[in-house]
This record gives C-alpha cells, sequence and structure tokens, in this order.
C-alpha cells in the first residue's frame, strides 16, 4: 500500500511511502477512523506525514522512495 508524500514547493522532492497495509489500519483506527476506503479516497500529503510519523514512533519501517515533482 502507498501513499503520496509532496511538500507543494516546486523544487522539493517528492515520495512514494510504500506502507504495511495492517499497519496502517491499526493506526488509523488509533486515530478514530474506521473507514478505511474512505480515508483513502479524502488523504492529503499532511496525512502522509503524520502517517510516516507514527510509523517511526512505533519503531515500524516503511519504504521511502523520491520520485519527481
Amino acid at each position: 500500500m502507498y501513499m503520496e508524500f509532496a511538500t507543494g514547493v516546486e523544487g522539493s522532492t517528492a515520495y512514494l511511502c510504500y506502507f504495511n497495509k495492517k499497519r496502517l489500519i491499526k493506526i488509523l483506527h488509533s486515530w478514530g477512523i474506521n473507514d478505511f476506503r474512505g480515508f483513502l479516497k479524502n488523504y492529503i500529503w499532511d496525512d502522509t506525514d503524520a502517517m510516516m510519523c507514527e510509523f517511526e514512533d512505533r519503531g515500524w519501517s516503511y519504504k521511502k522512495v523520491a520520485c519527481e515533482f
């Protein structure tokens, strides 16, 4: 499962972040979000940034791949 992260600043680096789906859902449940599909339809890059922080705080790994912005 991947989510996009970009700051919206031209010339900055954008990333595709690959998260473990079960762990992603576990974090969403801890935030009180039970509609996984609804979350995916409406997420923004801030959500991806928060998700990266949650994974790092919990010591979970994820893959972050730089891409053109």
